[in-house]
């Protein structure tokens, strides 16, 4: 194996891609400027950009060429150790010896003879990118364990030297899904990968990847240097996902090279940090009344207000999804897919037939609506707006109801109210306690002012009509509002909701 010093900067250009970037689940202008980025670059260049949760790349340049890993391979030596510390065959407070083989003549910061525990050489071969105890482990370890668990772990196009005649290998490709299945926990073991992931956040080197990300930006990478080739690689972890940064350059100096990583990891962190898409939905503003254990039915019209078509097919397809929560915000029914959207372009909307099983318990409920996109993730964890329409689930109606109120009330006064009920067929057979749920409303902003109930009395089950009297108490307002008001059981809906408009007047005056 070449030692670092000795490295060239040569290309085997075995399996190299055509120019252009993949179709990908990001947005056409993130393409646009990493063309513009790479077509500008006076040398080689080799990206990969991938979100985690997505199964395709978002965007690839010459992702399977074959490049000099630099210190790249390090990582791969990382994962092995990893892999040797959870079958408990190494110990973080294992010591290793540097020995003079292990010595380049640049970027190695350890005197022959130096012990450092495991840790200690794990922490130096990855943050300050040291040679020697990379060139320590590769003797201890063996460049066949390495390998081996690389291509056990599905990466292909990243091979450590088997001896200094060779070179260590990778592509952009096989960077990119190692950093994949590192930030999904799935590279050696996930207590692994979470330790791996702590340890490339400590990286000493940040000119490239997070040189132009906002300060505090966490990224987990690992960079390569060697005469004429500049690396950098990670998951750079933005307030809305995670981005696989992958870039590799050779034939040109440092500073062009450093620059254009740079401007690659920025462009992707915008592009991480906007909303995949942006929607607007048509629903109905009132409260849906539905029966427990029937469905509601109705049609939701949702537009496209963002920058990019919605499309049938692909990773820019979206679907609608709705969730059932309680008054508790918990989750007691849910679509079991989402709903095709189609072909949406930009101010374009379809309207989509939503059908909502509804669960055997009375109470209030809120329908929310919201995007997923192709991958299944729902798109509201990223500030993609959502709709909640309210949903009162109620027992099966007891009674139709006439209620006669007097239109003009007195703040803060007791008028009588008059509650005739006919009961409907066929009626439980034991007594119905009843009460008269009432809310004021302002026109102006639909607002509930104030909201209470009156206790009516029992209804048996001998009884088919009847009439409850009973005094309902004006609020301290004042002006004209919508009450609405329904026949209540035990706090739940017995009749059906109605409404009329009442002016709320000062208290009534007596002469003397």
């Amino acid at each position: 194996m070449r030692t670092p010093a000795l490295g060239v900067a040569l290309v085997l250009a075995v399996a190299t891609m055509s120019a252009g970037a993949m179709p990908a689940a990001a947005a056409p202008t993130l393409s646009g400027r990493l063309d513009a980025l790479v077509g500008g670059f006076p040398g080689g260049t080799a990206i990969w950009i991938g979100d985690p949760s997505a199964a395709q790349p978002l965007y690839t340049k010459n992702a399977d060429t074959q490049v000099i890993a630099a210190s790249l391979w390090k990582l791969a030596v990382l994962a092995e150790v990893e892999r040797r510390v959870d079958l408990g065959q190494l110990r973080y407070d294992d010591t290793i010896v540097i020995e003079p083989e292990d010595v380049t003549e640049d970027g190695s910061f350890e005197a022959p003879g130096t012990e450092l525990t495991v840790d200690e050489a794990l922490e130096r071969m990855i943050t300050i990118s040291d040679n020697g105890t990379a060139m320590a482990f590769w003797r201890i370890l063996g460049a066949g364990s390495i390998n081996t668990l690389l291509s056990k772990s599905g990466i292909a196009g990243f091979h450590v030297a088997a001896d200094t005649s060779e070179d260590n290998i990778v592509t952009a490709r096989a960077v990119g899904t190692y950093f994949t299945k590192l930030a999904k926990g799935q590279l050696v073991s996930k207590t692994a990968s979470a330790r791996m992931l702590t340890r490339l956040e400590r990286q000493q080197i940040n000119d490239r990847i997070p040189a132009q990300l906002p300060e505090g930006t966490r990224v987990a990478h690992k960079t390569g240097d060697l005469a004429g080739l500049v690396h950098d690689a990670g998951i750079v972890i933005t307030p809305r996902s995670q981005r696989v940064v992958v870039a590799m350059t050779w034939d040109t100096d440092d500073d062009p090279a450093t620059e254009l990583i740079s401007h690659v990891a920025g462009a992707v962190y915008s592009e991480a940090i906007t909303p995949p898409a942006s929607a607007r939905y048509s629903v109905p503003l009132e409260t849906q009344y539905v029966q427990h254990g029937a469905t509601l039915a109705l049609d939701v019209d949702v537009e496209n207000i963002g920058d990019d078509e919605w499309t049938a097919a692909g990773p820019r397809r979206m679907g609608l999804v709705w969730e059932l929560r309680d008054a508790s915000n918990a989750v007691v029914a849910r679509g079991p897919k989402a709903l095709p959207l189609g072909r949406v372009p930009p101010g374009g909307s379809v309207r989509v037939p939503v059908v909502v099983g509804v669960p055997a318990r009375p109470g209030d409920t809120r329908l929310v609506l919201g995007l997923q996109d192709a991958s299944g993730r729902a798109l509201s964890a990223l500030g993609v707006a959502t709709a909640s329409i309210p949903v009162r689930i109620h027992l099966p109606f007891l009674a139709a109801t006439e209620v006669r109120i007097p239109s003009v009330l007195h703040r803060r006064e007791a008028s009588l109210m008059e509650v005739r009920y006919t009961a409907f067929e066929p009626v439980r057979w034991d007594d119905h306690h009843l009460s008269l749920g009432w809310r004021f409303v302002d026109r102006s902003t639909d607002r509930v002012v104030a909201q209470g109930a009156v206790p009516l009395g029992v209804m048996k089950t001998y009884e088919r009509t009847g009439t409850f009297f009973a005094p309902l108490v004006a609020p301290n307002v004042r002006g004209t509002y919508v009450l609405e008001y329904e026949l209540r059981e035990r706090g739940f809906l017995a009749g059906e909701p109605r409404a009329q408009v009442v002016e709320v007047g000062a208290p009534r005056t007596y002469p003397d």
